[in-house]
């Protein structure tokens, strides 16, 4: 009996893992790095990845070390990806493509 109770968690465990992993191929991400124009660290800098076609932002800000990251972008295709640090001028990609399941390295 404990056996088959055992079974039937491990079980409802894989099925919950399925599940979660069929969720996450629908997703992108973008990471990257943002200089300044003598290469040197920019923290501080806030990046926003737009969807053209849904209008959908989501935003990140550099580390320390000039790095983002912008996960779980629920919906693949086109994105604009601007960044921007007051004093500074603005970087922007007008097109980039995501696929679903896969993380862009951007470097700003």
């Amino acid at each position: 009996m404990f056996l088959s109770r055992v079974l039937q968690g491990s079980s409802s465990f894989l099925f919950l893992a399925v599940i979660l992993a069929a969720q996450t191929t629908d997703t992108a991400a973008i990471n990257g790095l943002v200089v300044d124009q003598s290469h040197a660290v920019a923290p501080g800098v806030k990046v926003t990845a737009t969807n053209t076609l849904t209008g959908l932002k989501r935003a990140a800000t550099t580390d320390s070390a000039s790095h983002f990251a912008i996960t779980s972008l629920p919906i693949a295709g086109d994105y604009e990806v601007t960044a921007k640090k007051e004093g500074f001028a603005e970087a922007h990609v007008g097109k980039l493509t995501l696929e679903a399941g896969t993380t862009a390295d951007l470097s700003l």
